[in-house]
């Protein structure tokens, strides 16, 4: 099979596996410079939230604070996806969190139950201090007409031969490596259970559950804000 008929296959995959949810059309491309960058893009061009993007290499992908996110291509998952809401507010407290308790889940219904959620947006394995980093999430947000558009990008190292990153982890490393259409399938419909969730008014749901899954509470932690630091053992995360 060649690679543009093993691309058209995963999208096939895919998209059957979230038949029902909000999510879709999905489009696999080669590379691309930042699938977040596309989505922005398609949604100021009035695309409807659900559309997902997925790429084998990013030439452009980065991570929170404009980190650099190098990856090897077809080594990893690298997805995005539009989202909607109807405030900001809405947008910035839970975009982040249901990303990552979905995929978290996810990777953990594929056997894979070491994986936890260190704040604020980064998927790891091992405990705080020899923490190694499997995934990251970036969500970026935008006004358009009466409807706030959020796009989360997800890089999942899935394959860890070539790994690019010190310190970082691939589900290889842990065990036998998932089809990356059967992860972001999975990944997708519980996304899609978490908004909907939400949606009928199960935040503090959502917050409880992200609770479970953290490996930073009960941890020593350092916060820097704009004129002090703060350290102590991190308890517990407010519904914002």
């Amino acid at each position: 099979m060649g690679e543009d008929e093993r691309r058209e296959d995963a999208v096939r995959r895919v998209t059957a596996a979230v038949d029902g949810t909000r999510f879709g059309p999905v489009a696999w491309v080669a590379s691309t410079g930042s699938t977040n960058d596309d989505l922005l893009a398609a949604a100021r061009g009035g695309a409807s939230p659900g559309l997902v993007r997925v790429t084998d290499h990013q030439t452009a992908g980065r991570g929170r604070a404009d980190r650099t996110w190098d990856d090897v291509p077809g080594d990893s998952l690298l997805v995005s996806m539009l989202l909607g809401f109807d405030d900001a507010a809405t947008a910035a407290s839970i975009a982040t969190t249901v990303v990552a308790v979905g995929a978290v889940e996810a990777v953990r219904e594929l056997g894979f139950d070491e994986v936890t959620i260190k704040w604020p947006n980064d998927l790891v394995v091992g405990p705080p201090g020899g923490q190694r980093k499997l995934a990251g999430i970036l969500a970026q947000s935008e006004a358009i007409g009466d409807r706030v558009a959020v796009v989360v990008g997800m890089g999942c190292n899935v394959v860890g031969d070539r790994l690019v990153t010190p310190g970082a982890v691939a589900l290889s490393m842990l065990g036998p490596a998932p089809d990356r259409a059967d992860l972001l399938g999975g990944v997708l419909r519980r996304i899609d259970h978490w908004l909907g969730s939400v949606e009928a008014g199960g935040a503090d749901d959502l917050r409880t559950r992200w609770c479970d899954l953290s490996s930073t509470l009960g941890s020593r932690v350092r916060v820097g804000l704009a004129d002090d630091v703060f350290e102590g053992i991190a308890t517990s995360v407010a519904a914002s």
